[in-house]
């Protein structure tokens, strides 16, 4: 089994392409992914990087116009225009994330959450948004929301967020297999290459 870390935050926007794809891609390739969920504004706010602002129109036109052409190239289907960004909750909806991670339903809170924003503008993290996708996903919402408000999940969280930065990591998705850092989901495949021609030697 080929092992791969998958860092990544929600409220990144090319993300929701890797987590649209990433089930039929384990299967085929046999792979372990270890997730990582972090505080990626900390980190661009550390690194004065914020690519896709409201002040750079045109990169953020491009960046909706890229993320629509490559879900339609994955047949993930048509997101809608105009969507809500950046997050006002993405901690919140990481937090949630590292519970659903320790509850063994993270990939299924990834794909509802995710499939609510760019196909019916439902905003992560927030309240509609989090009971919608546990209904969906038939988990129980208030015990989750609890757990996501504890010490324990705030250290793992933070603690994602130290080692991402520590090991280069500087957005999402990244995948790391040992010290190589392959940044962007269009960089999923390249990893997968990397580590099978690594174990195969």
């Amino acid at each position: 089994m080929k092992r791969i870390d998958m860092w990544f935050s929600i409220g990144s926007t090319y993300t929701f392409l890797t987590i649209m794809r990433i089930k039929p891609l384990i299967k085929k390739h046999n792979l372990k992914i270890n997730f990582y969920p972090f505080n990626l504004r900390k980190i661009m706010i550390k690194m004065d990087n914020f690519p896709f602002s409201k002040e750079k129109k045109n990169k953020l036109n491009y960046m909706w116009r890229d993320i629509e052409r490559r879900a339609l190239k994955y047949k993930v289907g048509k997101i809608k225009k105009n969507i809500s960004f950046p997050l006002k909750n993405s901690n919140i909806a990481n937090k949630i994330a590292i519970c659903a991670q320790k509850q063994s339903f993270l990939l299924e809170y990834l794909d509802a959450t995710y499939r609510l924003w760019f196909f019916e503008n439902i905003e992560p993290g927030n309240t509609d948004s989090l009971k919608l996708v546990f209904q969906k996903i038939n988990k129980n919402l208030e015990k989750t929301i609890y757990l996501s408000q504890t010490e324990r999940i705030n250290k793992i969280y933070e603690k994602n967020t130290s080692l991402a930065f520590s090991k280069g990591v500087f957005g999402s998705p990244t995948f790391l297999i040992g010290k190589e850092v392959f940044f962007g989901d269009d960089r999923f495949e390249d990893a997968i290459l990397f580590v099978k021609g690594r174990d195969n030697k």
